[in-house]
C-alpha cells in the first residue's frame, strides 16, 4: 500500500554525514534538515550510556559539527528552524 511506504528523504533534504572518530570508535550521524534536534538527542543519549565509548567530548564534537552544516545550508532549504547551542545544553549535561 502506497500510505504505509517508509519516508526516504531526497540527498537534497540530508545534511552531509558527521563523522566521529575516538580511539577504535567510529560513528557516521546523517539527519534530514529539520530533524536536528533529534540528532542533538541521540548524542546525548549515547553520551550517557556508560556502555558506549562516545563520551561527552565526543557529542561537543559532533554538535558543533551540525553547527557548522547548518550554517553551511542556505535558509530556504532548511524546514524547521532549531537552536544548536553553542555549548552542551542543559538537556545535554551528564
Amino acid at each position: 500500500m502506497p500510505g504505509n511506504a517508509p519516508h526516504i528523504p531526497s540527498e537534497a533534504a540530508m545534511y552531509e554525514p558527521i563523522v566521529v572518530r575516538s580511539g577504535s570508535h567510529t560513528w557516521c550521524f546523517r539527519c534530514e534538515r529539520g530533524q536536528e534536534g533529534l540528532l542533538l538527542k541521540e548524542f546525548a543519549r549515547l553520551a550517557r550510556d556508560p556502555r558506549e565509548p562516545f563520551d561527552w567530548f565526543d557529542a561537543a564534537m559532533a554538535t558543533h559539527e551540525l553547527a557548522r552544516l547548518r550554517a553551511r545550508t542556505p535558509a530556504h532549504t532548511t524546514q524547521t528552524p532549531v537552536h544548536i547551542p553553542h555549548s552542551l545544553s542543559e538537556e545535554m549535561q551528564p
